[in-house]
């Protein structure tokens, strides 16, 4: 959105600086509107600190402590320099928690369907808990 309006922006900067009253018309309006995304685009940012301040640490969202995490990704990580076998696959996939659907992880993972994967965790003062990420 903000490329669109810069790029109309210098089309419209050239037509003023000729002369044209109407593209200088426009052109103000576009340069209000890349001002009011820049100042969205600041608060945003300003309240980002804030917001993730507010959830929750990844080992206490997957209920699992920091160092059982790092033991399951070096044992992951050890297993992918190795052929994957349906038992390797097996106890990659058990390593994650209920509802992960891993399928058939390659040992790089570099094929791996995330899509669906979506953590579950709520940011205090929040009435209801966010599914996922936000997508805007």
């Amino acid at each position: 959105e903000v490329e669109c309006l810069a790029e109309s922006h210098q089309h419209l900067s050239k037509e003023s600086l000729a002369g044209n009253k109407p593209a200088n018309a426009v052109l103000h309006k576009v340069l209000n509107q890349l001002e009011e995304l820049l100042s969205d685009m600041k608060s945003d940012v300003s309240r980002l600190p804030a917001t993730l301040a507010r959830i929750p640490p990844v080992a206490q969202r997957l209920q699992m402590s920091e160092r059982s995490i790092l033991s399951r990704l070096a044992a992951t990580s050890t297993s992918s320099s190795t052929p994957t076998t349906t038992s390797q696959t097996g106890m990659i996939s058990s390593q994650f928690p209920t509802g992960f659907q891993a399928g058939q992880l390659p040992g790089s993972f570099g094929n791996a369907n995330f899509a669906n994967f979506r953590p579950q965790y709520s940011v205090p003062g929040q009435t209801t808990p966010t599914q996922g990420f936000p997508v805007n």
